[in-house]
């Protein structure tokens, strides 16, 4: 690759999923991921943090966590991001969850502060995706409140969207730069979104990436078979001279395969950066 760009993988995508999700930390392999991963030369992860027994995650156990950080020291392999799934699952909006929220969010961003992770991935998609004006205020003020927190260690925050261009534009102006976008290919495809008016409404604000790809409308499916324009976006992103890492949120094996999915797809993506990044 002309430039040196950290692939990482989806923590939980190594080892069998957990109940039916397709993504979910995975609480009773963690460990033995870490060893698989260093095993395949897989050097990046992001992480992931549930709600549902979220006091079994390192993220959220200081004790846990020493284990985690070592065990990722001992094994060469660096944690780029944190995914806040726990976002999804208990929006701050929804049903008085805004002190719960906080008080986990808090722990996340020390938690990656101390394991050397500048980036907490939040989700404003499904279950918290913004639908009006009173939960997009409500979203903005709740934000802004961790500002100091982020200072203070060092991390970012990145929104995943699915705004429309014009919109995303204007939502992550109302923050400053310690705020940034996660863009996720698969989901603006399946949104039907050019990545043209996309990176040029606000590229510059793009902090990490989610490699998946959709259909038009439709789920998640092995790179190259759904209508994501990686090759346009790819291009896109070193025009603007993007340098920041790229995760593989990739679709799940459909016969329990899930490291050899990984590495095919991780194959799939280096060869459109070594060409066009």
């Amino acid at each position: 690759m002309k430039k040196s760009h950290k692939i990482a993988f989806m923590q939980g995508r190594l080892v069998n999923k957990v109940a039916d999700y397709i993504q979910a930390f995975p609480i009773n392999d963690w460990e033995l991921e870490i060893t698989i991963a260093k095993k395949n030369n897989l050097k990046y992860i992001e992480l992931t943090a549930d709600y549902f027994d979220y006091q079994h995650n390192p993220i959220f156990s200081s004790e846990k966590l020493l284990l985690l950080k070592s065990l990722l020291e001992l094994n060469n392999i660096k944690p780029i991001a944190c995914t806040a799934d726990y976002f999804m699952h208990i929006p701050p909006w929804k049903l008085n969850n805004k002190n719960e929220l906080a008080k986990l969010m808090h722990k996340n961003i020390s938690s990656l502060a101390n394991i050397n992770s500048s980036i907490l991935v939040i989700p404003l998609v499904d279950n918290s995706s913004i639908k009006n004006k009173k939960e997009l205020i409500f979203i903005i003020d709740f934000l802004l409140e961790f500002t100091e927190t982020l200072d203070a260690n060092n991390v970012q925050i990145a929104f995943e969207s699915d705004f429309n261009p014009l919109k995303l534009k204007e939502f992550i102006q109302n923050f400053p730069s310690n705020f940034g976008i996660n863009y996720d290919i698969g989901n603006s495809a399946s949104l039907g979104y050019d990545p043209t008016d996309e990176i040029n409404s606000y590229g510059e604000r793009i902090i990490h990436v989610h490699v998946k790809d959709r259909k038009y409308r439709g789920s998640t499916v092995r790179l190259g078979e759904g209508d994501a324009e990686f090759i346009k976006v790819v291009t896109l992103l070193s025009n603007i001279n993007y340098k920041g890492s790229y995760t593989l949120q990739t679709a799940r094996s459909k016969k329990e395969e899930h490291v050899k999915e990984i590495i095919q797809n991780k194959v799939f993506f280096e060869k459109i950066l070594e060409v066009y990044s």
